[in-house]
């Protein structure tokens, strides 16, 4: 009688210990729900989490799961220490067969075999335009935190990454092997998949530009209040910002001071961060989506105003024409004067804006859905464990 040979389960550690705000934060709660959602569907998989306080907020039923919660990022060189001493014991007693780190670099030398989600343009992509945009103190701290994080980036066996442009990126960076990096999209959270013909028309009497962003530099929101001025001198419509940062933020004391000086500080509305049912609500509200970024691998933003029937006026960079196609205006890098020129062109034309919400349904399609996204995620994680 042949010997019947049993697999045994395999065991995923997921990394999520340096997850805090932004699209990561997104990406993880995404990642964690589908997980609650399909668990019978993986019962051959273990699947342990390492969370932060802002994901736990955000999961109403962690129950389900397994998981470690940390109250600190291992990131600081310093201040880490002991939070990357308490991973690296989780990791010892569970024995996982992989990590998959969806905050990466992780800044821990795991012992078994690491997944990096890489998705910081500054590292693999073409940063020039946002790399001059600071001054230069900021650009000897960039280069010191680049160092810095390609040192333990360099520590992951496989890789996954949104766009061949970051792919390319990583091979030219790291000099690994094609197979061995995973190039997965962006997907939409479930919240904000609607039916084509579902969308709430807004008429709202001051237009509300939704300008949805974590305070990190190279989202260049300070560009909001000149933006804001130029948009003063225009007489057909009436209008505001509404940003999302935090109200301890350096940022946004500077695009504060920058609104006074300005005599703008009516027209800009701090919603601070937002959880994701939050984002959903001020998506139906928006008249647009302003993103004046200067470097992304792939922002979900994007997507998400897509499918709630917001229009789109972003910086015409090869990501943002990559990801948008046609369902977005587009204005020159740094310019304020085109961008109010093209909030402008939106907000006095509704042919234009029915066009732009119509292009950004059909773009949608060449994007996988949640589940197809997923699914082959995990075969490639799992994968990469028997590898």
């Amino acid at each position: 009688m042949p010997l019947e040979i049993k697999l045994k389960k395999i065991i995923i550690l997921v990394n999520m210990s340096s997850i805090k705000v932004g699209g990561g934060l997104q990406a993880s709660i995404t990642f964690l729900e589908y997980i609650l959602q399909n668990k019978s569907k993986y019962s051959d998989v273990e699947f342990i989490f390492i969370i932060t306080k802002e994901i736990q907020k955000q999961i109403v039923n962690l129950d389900f799961l397994k998981y470690y919660v940390v109250d600190k990022s291992p990131a600081n060189l310093f201040k880490g220490f002991f939070i990357r001493k308490f991973i690296k014991k989780i990791e010892s007693e569970i024995n996982p067969n992989i990590v998959y780190s969806i905050g990466f670099p992780s800044y821990i030398n795991f012992k078994n075999p690491e997944i990096g989600r890489y998705t910081n343009p500054f590292e693999i992509c073409n940063s020039e335009i946002a790399f001059r945009q600071l001054n230069i103190i900021e650009k000897i701290k960039r280069k010191i935190l680049t160092f810095y994080r390609i040192f333990y980036a360099s520590n992951a066996t496989f890789f996954e990454t949104q766009t061949e442009t970051a792919k390319s990126g990583i091979i030219k960076k790291f000099k690994v092997n094609e197979k061995k990096i995973l190039v997965s999209p962006n997907t939409l959270n479930k919240r904000f998949i609607m039916q084509k013909d579902s969308y709430r028309k807004k008429n709202n009497i001051i237009k509300r530009i939704f300008c949805l962003s974590a305070a990190h530099k190279h989202k260049n929101l300070d560009l909001i209040p000149l933006v804001a001025k130029e948009l003063r001198n225009k007489k057909n419509f009436k209008y505001k910002f509404f940003i999302t940062l935090p109200n301890e933020s350096l940022l946004l004391r500077k695009i504060l001071k920058k609104s006074y000086k300005l005599g703008v500080q009516d027209q800009i509305v701090n919603l601070g961060p937002l959880n994701l049912d939050e984002v959903f609500n001020e998506y139906k509200k928006a008249d647009c989506l302003f993103l004046p970024t200067l470097l992304e691998i792939f922002s979900a933003s994007y997507i998400e105003a897509m499918s709630m029937g917001t229009p789109i006026v972003t910086t015409k960079m090869d990501f943002s024409k990559e990801i948008c196609g046609d369902a977005a205006l587009y204005f020159k890098p740094a310019s304020y004067r085109d961008a109010a020129s093209k909030l402008e062109k939106l907000f006095s034309n509704e042919s234009i804006k029915t066009k732009l919400i119509s292009m950004g349904f059909e773009q949608l399609k060449k994007f996988p859905t949640q589940n197809s996204k997923f699914e082959s995620l995990i075969d490639y994680i799992i994968k990469c464990a028997y590898n």
